[in-house]
């Protein structure tokens, strides 16, 4: 173990950079391939696991029609699943924070990410399942694909925050920053709030019922959660300004995009003429 700790507090060298863009390199041309895989094939849980109570409202040729999900072993309880895919985030970058080299440890900009990192995988982590009601199942192979990126994300960002992005001492002050970090804050405020609606949706107890959502954003989009996300991690890499923090974003709207144009559509379908019209799927009156 001391030789580990040794290991991870000597300051990064020229091969671990390399590795360490090569990584977010790798992650800025997955996010291309996740997009168009995920427009074919929905990642199955929530309402698209398998035998989840959602499906219930569909008709037989419409699920028929359904994107085959690839799911493969056991189903894990929603809130354990959450906890055990989220957490290497947060904790990761928690660990190489508290390894930082001496200029991040002086510099407001890598404090400012550093908080910004955490405030939204605590939240995700450890406290958004605590308010979730006792959903649909996920099934091990999604719940280890999203902790393996999980881990892998904890430690570009948090190897980045830490020790590769070196800012001057007035980076706080850059029209980037100054841009980046209220867009990220107000897309983590749309991402909780509508979490929050969507929870509320469902009576205490009750199964196999869908609403409309509505206020907040869902005025506008179908999936206004996943809008506030990706809006958090634009805003998070306009403050960045930097490789990493620009794959990660890039690959957050891959991944979640295609799932909020597949639960646009499910509302649709589900409630036909009903459903309002103007209701975009993702992006207020674009798309």
């Amino acid at each position: 173990m001391e030789v580990l700790f040794e290991w991870l507090s000597v300051p990064a060298g020229e091969y671990e950079m390399l590795f360490h863009r090569m990584l977010s390199v790798l992650m800025l041309a997955s996010s291309v391939l996740t997009f168009f895989s995920t427009l074919f094939v929905t990642a199955p849980y929530g309402r698209y696991a398998p035998n989840a109570e959602s499906r219930s409202g569909a008709g037989e040729q419409e699920k028929k029609e359904d994107k085959k999900p690839f799911a493969l072993g056991p189903l894990i309880p929603a809130r354990v699943a959450w906890v055990i895919m989220e957490s290497p985030a947060p904790i990761g970058c928690l660990i190489w924070w508290l390894l930082r080299d001496p200029h991040a440890d002086t510099n407001w900009m890598n404090w400012t990410l550093f908080v910004l990192f955490e405030i939204h995988y605590i939240h995700r982590a450890f406290i958004f399942p605590l308010r979730m009601r006792a959903g649909s199942p996920m099934p091990l192979n999604i719940m280890f694909m999203a902790w393996f990126f999980c881990l892998l994300n904890g430690y570009l960002q948090g190897r980045a925050i830490a020790h590769f992005n070196v800012y001057d001492t007035n980076e706080i002050y850059s029209l980037h920053t100054i841009i980046g970090v209220p867009l990220f804050f107000w897309g983590l405020f749309v991402n909780i709030q509508s979490d929050s609606i969507l929870l509320n949706l469902r009576k205490p107890g009750e199964v196999k019922k869908y609403r409309i959502p509505t206020g907040g954003m869902f005025k506008y989009v179908s999936a206004a959660n996943y809008f506030g996300e990706i809006v958090e991690w634009t805003g998070f890499a306009l403050a960045a300004w930097s490789l990493p923090s620009t794959a990660f974003a890039l690959f957050t709207f891959s991944n979640i995009g295609p799932r909020g144009l597949s639960n646009h559509a499910d509302l649709k379908r589900r409630f036909k003429g009903s459903y309002p019209p103007e209701r975009a799927a993702l992006i207020p009156f674009i798309w």
